[in-house]
Formats: C-alpha cells, sequence, structure tokens
C-alpha cells in the first residue's frame, strides 16, 4: 500500500493471496496509518489467482465507505473481472466502485470525480 498523489492510495495484492477478514482489518488499519481521517481514493491492482471469502467481501464493503470517495480497481484477467462484478454487485460497497483495465484510465476517473467535487 502506497500513498501517491496526497490523496490518491495505491494497494496491490500478491498473486494467489487469500484475503480474509483479518488482512482487511490489517489494510484498513494500514490505510488509516497513511491518511489518517482525510478523504481519499483507492486504486486496487489485485493479484492473479487471489480470492476472498463471501464474509471477508461483506466485510470490506461495510468498511471501506467511512473516508474513500472513490476506489478504481485495475483488472486485465477475466476472471477476476468477474469476481469484481460480483463484488460490486452483491456486496454493493458504500463508495463509488469502478472496473478499469489500466492505470490511466481510473487516474482519469478519479480526477473526474474530484473535478466534481470542487
Amino acid at each position: 500500500m502506497e500513498l501517491k498523489y496526497d490523496d490518491v492510495v495505491y494497494i496491490h495484492t500478491v498473486e494467489d493471496a487469500e484475503i480474509e477478514i483479518p488482512e482487511i482489518d490489517e489494510l484498513n488499519k494500514h490505510l488509516r496509518s497513511l491518511v489518517e481521517d482525510r478523504l481519499c481514493y483507492l486504486i486496487v491492482f489485485p493479484g492473479v489467482g487471489s480470492s476472498s471469502s463471501n464474509e471477508a467481501r461483506k466485510h470490506a464493503a461495510k468498511q471501506k465507505g467511512k473516508n474513500i470517495i472513490a476506489e478504481a480497481i485495475i483488472i486485465d484477467n477475466l476472471a477476476i473481472r468477474l469476481l469484481a462484478n460480483f463484488y460490486m454487485k452483491i456486496n454493493r460497497p458504500e463508495q463509488k466502485i469502478k472496473l478499469f483495465s489500466n492505470e490511466v484510465a481510473a487516474l482519469e476517473w478519479i480526477n473526474s470525480i474530484k473535478g466534481k467535487k470542487k
């Protein structure tokens, strides 16, 4: 996890990661240490073969909306794209969330949201 551009946090997960509630809590703790209580945007790069349980996805959807305005997920793998679409439709995170095939498009989307907030 890395803070870039003052309010954009990049999250990279490793390949074949099994993300459960303890890992989500650890990610959220680290996120809070980076941005404190400021509003921020996420760009997530899921590792190939990464997965999470239904309980973990529900937990993640409830936790993230607190100070995250939007989350862009960069996906170049069909299987992960299907899982991400499922997550967005079923778990309905509070923040805006959208899938992208590259970082440039994700940053353009985030910057468009920032422009609307001004």
